[in-house]
């Protein structure tokens, strides 16, 4: 280094020595605001959608590494090729597939149930909402009604009930592991009797 460098040098940290005082923003002493309720609604259903929309992007990127195109996949769900295809764009629910259509994407696709088993959930959990009652219609727990009675009423009201969708997810999401288990089983078969042969 040349001496008006280190001349420099040593002058800036001299400068700096004592720190640099924190500016004072005029916006940190402004008072908290309501969030509009139109943002926060499409906040909500934009976080809500993007479940679906990374399981769908999982599964066709791993269908790409077997060289099939979104639109061969959406093929293998048999009797419901639109919805699949709809899905696999990120339009729809994969909860707009039956268990079984579903599960033979993800054969398909080559993915196991820890990569795509907890997104599943969270992606039909986020969607499934239940129609609202009219004003005089309580459905609490107090009412009387047996589960399958309540949730039958929920399913009416149009709102969210967070432990109802849970469970409606972890039903969906057996349903497809089970339809997975059998289509994996039913590939090792005939493995194994080309083996044999």
């Amino acid at each position: 280094m040349t001496r008006n460098n280190d001349a420099f040098e040593t002058g800036l940290r001299d400068a700096f020595a004592a720190g640099v005082p924190e500016p004072e923003y005029v916006a940190d002493g402004a008072d908290p605001e309501d969030v509009p309720e139109a943002l926060l609604f499409s906040v909500l259903a934009r976080a809500r959608e993007r479940s679906s929309e990374l399981l769908a992007e999982r599964l066709r990127e791993a269908a790409e590494e077997f060289g099939w195109t979104a639109d061969e996949l959406a093929l293998e769900a048999t009797d419901e090729e639109s919805e699949a295809r709809d899905f696999l764009r990120g339009w729809k629910s994969p909860q707009s597939l039956q268990p079984r259509s579903l599960a033979r994407l993800l054969w398909r696709s080559g993915l196991e149930p820890l990569q795509w088993q907890r997104l599943l959930a969270q992606a039909v959990a986020s969607s499934t909402f239940f129609a609202a009652t009219s004003e005089e219609q309580v459905w609490g727990r107090a009412t009387g009604l047996a589960d399958e009675e309540r949730a039958e009423a929920l399913a009416r009201r149009g709102e969210r009930d967070p432990e109802r969708a849970g469970r409606v997810a972890k039903i969906y999401v057996e349903e497809v592991i089970d339809e997975w288990t059998s289509l994996m089983s039913g590939t090792k078969t005939m493995d194994e009797e080309n083996e044999l042969e």
